[in-house]
């Protein structure tokens, strides 16, 4: 019975860090459009602005 739990456990915890990897690299895909993104709109904003 405890190992039962212990290996639920065990698979729990390594569903977690699955999770965890797959939100880190989200975070960083999101954190690289977000930079494409910035630069877009300096780009918009000085043609604004030259205009």
């Amino acid at each position: 019975m405890i190992s039962q739990h212990i290996g639920g456990v065990s698979a729990a915890a390594s569903a977690t860090g699955d999770a965890a990897s797959q939100v880190l690299s989200h975070a960083r895909g999101l954190d690289g459009q977000s930079g494409a993104l910035q630069s877009a709109v300096d780009d918009f904003l000085n043609k604004v602005r030259a205009a």
